[in-house]
């Protein structure tokens, strides 16, 4: 295996020659990198050519990369909670972690001299909890109604998706982030994965099945991916 940078048209590409047969492009977050896999018999040059066809998509998937950052969190920046905004608060502490005060602001406890990442892991552990306890009303309500069973639930930081479905398994994943948006775009991503359950495709037979359960679904994924990770 062989790395090397390629610059195409001021866009730089690193590039990792494998024992492959397909070229492979991903654009990674948080900072929009670009990365090539392709086999050791390629030339930069078909390289280069097949970046730039693919240039719009690069271009499209780091800009949604950029707008859906976690913004920095300091005294005076803004934390949304479903869909409202809350003051940030930063506190020295001895240990990470966050929580709202009786005036609604998000006061994020940390360490003295932390950086930004430990102040959003603090943060993000607190918005993990938040869909979590959300979680067990919507099952109750869906998972009969659908006729599936959810074997497990995983919310974490997603870069690119609003949730997740494993129908081998019955796993379902979600977007932690879901809890900075209003209650019923998480119910809608619930939704759509608990269908993935049944239906691991998005034709015709999914998209009836969310319209006789949920009428209102392509609005609001509509709605949600302007804001979003990732379309569904």
């Amino acid at each position: 295996m062989t790395a090397s940078l390629l610059i195409v048209d001021g866009l730089p590409i690193e590039v990792t020659r494998k024992k492959i047969k397909h070229l492979n492009l991903t654009v990674q977050p948080p900072e929009g990198r670009v990365t090539v896999s392709a086999p050791h018999r390629m030339g930069d040059g078909e390289i280069a050519e097949f970046v730039d066809s693919r240039r719009e998509w690069i271009e499209r998937h780091r800009d949604r990369l950029r707008r859906t950052a976690p913004k920095a969190l300091a005294d005076d920046s803004i934390q949304r909670i479903w869909g409202q905004p809350h003051p940030v608060r930063v506190v020295p502490s001895t240990r990470a972690y966050a929580s709202l005060d009786p005036r609604g602001r998000m006061v994020v406890r940390v360490p003295p001299a932390s950086d930004a990442a430990v102040r959003r892991l603090a943060v993000d552990r607190w918005l993990r909890r938040e869909v979590g306890r959300a979680l067990p009303e919507l099952e109750r309500r869906w998972a009969p109604a659908l006729g599936v069973e959810v074997t497990s639930w995983t919310i974490r930081r997603m870069s690119t998706r609003w949730g997740t479905a494993n129908p081998e398994v019955g796993r379902i994943t979600l977007n932690l982030e879901l809890a900075t948006e209003i209650p019923e775009y998480l119910e809608y991503v619930v939704v759509h994965e608990m269908v993935h359950l049944r239906e691991p495709g998005h034709g015709v037979r999914f998209q009836r099945l969310m319209d006789r359960h949920l009428p209102d679904w392509r609005k609001l994924r509509a709605a949600l991916n302007r804001t979003a990770p990732g379309g569904r």
